[in-house]
């Protein structure tokens, strides 16, 4: 068993006050039963990066693909959430059911887009495809473009369902949002999910309850969360829910920089901007 002793530049050891992290780098081997190639770079104390090879390091399934393009082309999403949040924030209840189909629609195709990657088919977003990648990604997109606009015809039907269904959804990112902002001293998943699950339960209660009288400050709501996050997507420093959720899982405290309450407010003013148009 080893350890490590961190120490201040002046030789003193590192108080119990003094927050610091570690980074762990797994290598893939299929054939590594044990650990090899063990290194330890410790030039930031404060943050030592640990790198080895092992089997555990080779994922079983991947949605790497799918992300990946995300995050290499973030414009893609925002401009698309961009002008979603406009159009909601200020003319939801005059295209409530179409705004509802199109973030239904919209919400589908992420996840088929996630799914899909998950099983190789969109492999091809990585560069490098053969034609046959290549055509099972053009098929990959169709199945997700058929699913969205099923989905989202689905919902225009069903006005009053869908609105609960999607208002429960956006009460699970609100919760998450809350979460971060005033119960972040608790850093526990199990804390998480319960508090973001029945701030879903809440919203969707209200949306089917109160339909007509909610329609005003939800489409405002949704809709500014939409238009700051779309911003965030090109301006960055927005914490990344998933990330969040994978942080309280492993036992990690979530980092919220002040951009954090920047966007924050930015969602309140664009939501009472929409209420009073």
């Amino acid at each position: 068993m080893q350890s490590l002793t961190f120490t201040k530049d002046d030789g003193t050891e590192v108080d119990d006050k003094t927050e610091y992290t570690f980074t762990t780098t797994i290598n893939c081997d299929p054939e590594a039963k044990t650990v090899t190639g063990l290194s330890i770079d410790t030039t930031n104390l404060f943050n030592p990066h640990i790198t080895f090879t092992h089997e555990s390091g080779c994922p079983e399934y991947s949605v790497t693909a799918w992300i990946s393009f995300i995050k290499e082309h973030p414009w893609v999403l925002g401009v698309i959430t961009i002008i979603f949040g406009v159009v909601v924030t200020f003319f939801g209840q005059i295209v409530f059911k179409h705004a509802l189909a199109i973030a239904a629609g919209g919400i589908a195709f992420m996840l088929l887009m996630l799914l899909f990657s998950l099983f190789g088919m969109l492999d091809a977003l990585e560069g490098n495809a053969s034609g046959g990648k290549i055509a099972l990604c053009v098929v990959g997109f169709i199945l997700g473009l058929a699913g969205g606009i099923g989905c989202g015809m689905l919902f225009f039907k069903l006005e009053k369902l869908g609105a609960s269904i999607l208002a429960g959804a956006f009460g699970f990112f609100v919760g998450s949002t809350l979460y971060n902002l005033a119960l972040f001293w608790a850093y526990n998943v199990y804390v998480f999910f319960i508090w973001s699950i029945l701030i879903a339960v809440l919203f969707a209660f209200l949306a089917w309850r109160y339909f007509d009288k909610i329609l005003i400050f939800g489409t405002a709501l949704l809709g500014g969360y939409a238009l700051v996050r779309g911003i965030s997507m090109f301006a960055g420093h927005y914490p990344n829910e998933v990330e969040i959720i994978s942080q309280l899982a492993n036992g990690i405290k979530p980092h919220l920089d002040g951009y954090f309450y920047i966007y924050l407010g930015g969602i309140i003013v664009a939501f009472v901007l929409g209420v009073v148009v």
